[in-house]
């Protein structure tokens, strides 16, 4: 029982008391020349009942304290399992979030390392590519220097061919000079040789 339900219980008694006493005066007064003992009786009965009606106002206030007291921790129970659900909720909420935000997170990293696969896979095309295109470009510059050089070989050989052609026609036609001229000298001096042997016989 609460300090507030003593002290309402002793102003209780403190005013029955006071209710008790005054109406015993005004009962003597009343008496007059009736039995002394029919007024004692008929003063513990007023005394009773209202000890009876104190304790029953006694005991009233005692179970309203306590229906009060219940449904307070009633409410209390109430505010508190309210407060769990709302923890509860706010954590499964929490805990939901950071599954979805981990989702993400780890979607987003798969993303990254397909993007950067699909980006390393583009520069090894890419430099295939121009690999292949310089390699092209290689083979067209070496095959047409070959070309260059084939041709420049065969001009040289027509050159050469030329030269030696002129070569062996000049050397024939100095051969043929000289040949010619030898004959000539042969002639030449066999006629001399003739006019002397002439010239001798007619001497």
């Amino acid at each position: 029982m609460s300090i507030r339900s003593k002290h309402s219980g002793r102003a209780a008694d403190a005013l029955s008391v006071t209710s008790s006493v005054a109406a015993k005066t005004e009962l003597y007064s009343e008496l007059g020349e009736e039995d002394e003992w029919t007024a004692i009786q008929k003063f513990n009965t007023l005394l009773h009942y209202e000890e009876q009606k104190q304790a029953m106002l006694r005991e009233q206030e005692r179970r309203r304290l306590i229906r009060n007291e219940l449904d307070k921790q009633l409410q209390d129970r109430k505010a508190r399992e309210e407060a769990e659900k709302d923890e509860r909720r706010m954590y499964e909420s929490l805990q939901q979030e950071h599954i979805k935000l981990l989702g993400q997170r780890e979607q987003e990293k798969l993303t990254a390392q397909r993007e950067k696969i699909m980006q390393e896979k583009e520069s090894r095309d890419r430099q295939l590519r121009e690999e292949k295109t310089r390699k092209r470009h290689e083979d067209k510059e070496a095959f047409r220097a070959e070309v260059d050089l084939v041709n420049r070989l065969k001009e040289e050989m027509e050159m050469e061919r030329s030269l030696q052609a002129e070569k062996r026609r000049q050397e024939k036609e100095y051969l043929q000079k000289m040949l010619r001229e030898n004959e000539a000298n042969k002639q030449q001096a066999n006629a001399e040789r003739q006019a002397e042997i002439r010239a001798d016989v007619d001497a």
